[in-house]
């Protein structure tokens, strides 16, 4: 497979995607950074690697904090949700999607979790069907709804020392492992808040029940540092 990428982040282009008020509002309540030095391009160089050796790019879902460096990756497949997609295409106000942030291409060479073999996971099932990302049990992955419809959630490695990739289902490990919730001030951003919360309380009793898994929500600076695994890995 290659190298495999989970999410872009912002790009310092964004700039002019971000000009709607709407959007800088959202860019402004998630503290977005779009500075070169934390671009996708700068933690890619820091493995020695760049956009053209990243084979896979697997987006959780399409708010523009992790999709805005998708253009970047002009010879990667994508995968995605597709009911997650689809639902950013009917309502791209309301769940504050450009499409211009992806290529121009990207229908044809984009891939649908869906699609993929499904796995018996009892752990992970809570959150619905479980896919087998590479056909080997190493990485599944779950759609969890709330903060975007069908979410994409990785879990990599076993029961004993897993990480989960859990994207915004959660915006800090800290939140996850007290059961706390995002102020209510903020539902504006979010799809579906009884959703967001029933999958939280899902979250807190995996962190309880499995205290040595990494628990990694994309926006937790704490748990990024702290993950025992890499957001870019290679398959």
């Amino acid at each position: 497979m290659g190298w495999v990428l989970y999410d872009t982040g912002y790009d310092p282009e964004i700039g002019a995607a971000t000009a709607s008020f709407s959007m800088r509002l959202y860019a402004r309540v998630m503290n977005v950074d779009v500075s070169r030095k934390t671009s996708v391009v700068a933690g890619l160089a820091k493995l020695g690697l760049r956009p053209e050796d990243i084979s896979l790019v697997v987006l959780s879902h399409f708010h523009p904090d992790h999709i805005g460096g998708a253009r970047l990756f002009a010879k990667s497949r994508f995968l995605c949700s597709r009911v997650g997609y689809e639902s950013a295409l009917r309502h791209p106000r309301r769940l504050g999607f450009r499409r211009d942030l992806l290529p121009d291409d990207f229908e044809t060479r984009c891939d649908y979790v869906e699609d993929l073999s499904m796995v018996f996971d009892s752990l992970l099932s809570v959150f619905g069907k479980v896919y087998d990302l590479f056909g080997d049990g190493e990485v599944r992955c779950v759609l969890i709804d709330g903060h975007a419809p069908r979410q994409v959630a990785c879990m990599l490695g076993g029961p004993d020392a897993a990480c989960f990739l859990v994207s915004d289902a959660a915006w800090s490990s800290q939140a996850i492992s007290r059961n706390c919730p995002p102020s209510s001030l903020t539902r504006w951003i979010h799809d579906d808040w009884k959703a967001l919360l029933e999958n939280l309380e899902k979250l807190h009793r995996l962190a309880l029940s499995h205290p040595n898994w990494k628990f990694v929500p994309s926006h937790c600076r704490v748990s990024l540092e702290e993950a025992e695994c890499r957001l870019v890995r290679s398959c």
